[in-house]
């Protein structure tokens, strides 16, 4: 079953495979992946970055062959799925058209881009507190990107997250709390969809 998701919307997945596990140690939660909800008319895709790269995959068709990690939908054993919308106030619709237009141009500049494997990158991941201080103040690099990175990288071009705080910088934690979102925008709380 599809769920009655826009563009935007978190979506969120906990897996079990053995670099599932590693992620969610490292990260400290539940989750191993992040992607985000892209409606391209009546058809729900996702947009995310996993071991084959950064790319839109329609919900119908995240299959086990067809992507790393979002399989839960249509393979229940692959791990739990849940989702955070995204609340517009019902005031700014010309700006969540604007955003959901920046947000296409960044899909089609970054699209085909490869999983992190910067070094430094990793090491980060690996420890976060040690390599805030060494990588909180570079430069956005998004010539490979994690999946939240991808993510972050995406809210940045549609104007919800800062511009001034790299993409790499932010953690999965911090979707799981209601951090500030531009354009009046918030996140809804944690749905399960399985």
């Amino acid at each position: 079953m599809t769920p009655n998701l826009n563009t935007g919307d978190l979506v969120l997945m906990s897996g079990y495979s053995p670099f599932a596990k590693l992620i969610k140690e490292l990260m400290g939660c539940e989750w191993s992946h992040l992607a985000m909800a892209v409606r391209e008319g009546e058809q729900l895709c996702v947009w995310e970055a996993t071991g084959k790269g950064v790319g839109l995959v329609r919900w119908k068709n995240a299959l086990p062959k067809a992507c790393d990690y979002f399989t839960s939908v249509m393979n229940p054993k692959a791990g739990k799925v849940a989702v955070r919308r995204l609340i517009w106030p019902t005031h700014n619709a010309h700006e969540r058209h604007e955003a959901e237009s920046k947000l296409q141009r960044h899909m089609e500049l970054h699209t085909g881009v490869p999983y992190e494997h910067d070094r430094k990158q990793l090491f980060a991941v690996a420890y976060p507190k040690i390599a805030a201080a060494i990588l909180g103040a570079q430069q956005e690099d998004l010539t490979s990107v994690f999946c939240w990175e991808c993510v972050s990288a995406a809210y940045k071009a549609m104007g919800l997250l800062p511009q001034e705080r790299p993409a790499h910088a932010y953690r999965v934690t911090e979707y799981l709390v209601d951090m500030p979102l531009g354009l009046g925008v918030r996140f809804g709380q944690l749905e399960y969809l399985n």
